[in-house]
């Protein structure tokens, strides 16, 4: 069976977004699927990426066509001019999203393409948001597609700019396009139970549509990593540090100095491997002190070598902003390869509740949890509490790929 997947970022685009379906593109293949892929040409391979995953697989066939948007405007080293072109781009050609542009090359690419391979199912993963929009136009025109959704966001999060009057008028547009793209597929797929019923709310009509397949981690990315239980005290944190992730470090920061405990005080280390760290100016020298000892900086490190990273440490850290409750930080996952003892900072959310189901490490932004989190810590390392769990294998890409499976025809 042949599977059409519509990611418009791609190898060898390296944003985490990308990984979710180059993961399972390979599990497919490797089930005896051929997998296409259409995505937009990008010029260069970015530092982290998932290409191994998926090139030099001959059923893994990658289409990259124009993306009609500006790849200047992609760079992670965001000069004056490239951050002034962004944002003039997002008041008026890409108002929406970044793929607005790309349904002119798109539509005929991909028709063309779907009668030459004779493919029947087709995956569409966003954000961004507008393929869904164009595919569900290819739908009108060849109707005995099964289009599956992919959904790894709510649209909104990529629709907050500095005019309220515009953004409310670029989220009516969103819904609108939301809700005729729903319309013709016939199955939307969620990261989490959370996203899904917050989709229900939103999108009434259409619930009975819906399922939910977890983002999850890769057992062979672990296949020469050291399962060696430690108890070290250290802590990583891998990923991002935008969206609000910031204010967690900020309170744990509070929390360790009304505890003044001289255990925690002398050997909690926090690496953090993140892109989007800028160092906070704290209220007085002491907490600045206290931040700057306990939070160090790391370089960051290609996809390959993350799990020998993840390796040193007893204790690795997963983060929700107060604003994203339903998130569900792929890096957690790969913490779950490794068996690591996590820690979560979240409001609460699905991810607390899988976590807490597995007697992991859980807290709130409050700062009695959190010095509550850190003297649990503290205990199982002293005491050499380790953590194993099944619940885990739910998670496990292989298995979750099945559950793709289940909704092709």
């Amino acid at each position: 069976m042949k599977i059409l997947v519509i990611a418009y970022q791609f190898c060898p685009k390296g944003q985490i977004g990308t990984r979710r379906w180059s993961k399972f593109a390979k599990y497919l293949a490797a089930k005896g699927y051929e997998v296409h892929v259409i995505c937009a040409e990008y010029p260069k391979k970015d530092s982290i990426n998932w290409c191994q995953d998926v090139e030099d697989n001959p059923k893994i066939i990658i289409h990259r066509i124009d993306g009609k948007f500006p790849t200047s405007l992609l760079s992670i080293n965001r000069t004056f001019k490239i951050k002034l072109f962004d944002r003039i781009r997002k008041h008026s050609t890409h108002y929406l999203d970044i793929a607005q542009q790309w349904g002119r090359v798109f539509i005929p690419f991909t028709k063309k393409l779907i009668e030459k391979e004779e493919i029947t199912n087709v995956i569409v993963t966003a954000a961004p948001f507008t393929p869904m929009i164009f595919m569900a136009q290819i739908k009108e025109q060849i109707p005995h597609l099964n289009l599956i959704f992919d959904i790894r966001d709510p649209w909104e999060y990529y629709l907050k700019g500095e005019f309220a009057a515009f953004d409310r008028w670029r989220k009516k547009i969103a819904l609108k396009n939301e809700d005729f793209a729903f319309s013709k597929a016939d199955t939307i797929l969620y990261v989490s139970d959370p996203a899904k019923k917050e989709y229900a709310e939103r999108h009434p009509n259409w619930k009975d549509k819906f399922g939910v397949v977890y983002n999850g981690f890769d057992k062979d990315d672990f296949k020469n990593t050291s399962r060696e239980l430690l108890n070290n005290f250290k802590m990583v944190y891998l990923g991002s540090m935008i969206s609000g992730r910031m204010e967690a470090l900020i309170e744990l920061t509070y929390a360790i100095e009304a505890l003044d405990d001289e255990f925690i005080n002398e050997n909690l280390v926090v690496d953090l491997y993140s892109t989007n760290f800028v160092r906070p100016t704290l209220e007085n020298e002491k907490l600045q002190a206290i931040f700057d000892k306990h939070f160090q900086l790391q370089e960051i490190v290609p996809v390959s070598e993350v799990p020998n990273v993840l390796a040193k440490y007893e204790y690795c850290l997963s983060i929700n902003a107060k604003d994203y409750p339903s998130a569900f930080g792929v890096k957690t996952f790969d913490y779950m390869g490794l068996n690591k003892k996590i820690v979560l900072i979240a409001p609460e959310g699905g991810l607390p509740q899988v976590l807490r189901a597995s007697n992991q490490y859980v807290a709130d932004y409050k700062i009695e949890e959190l010095k509550a989190l850190l003297l649990r810590m503290k205990a199982d390392s002293i005491n050499q509490i380790h953590i194993t769990s099944k619940e885990y294998e739910q998670f496990e890409l292989n298995n979750l790929t099945e559950k793709v499976i289940q909704y092709l025809k």
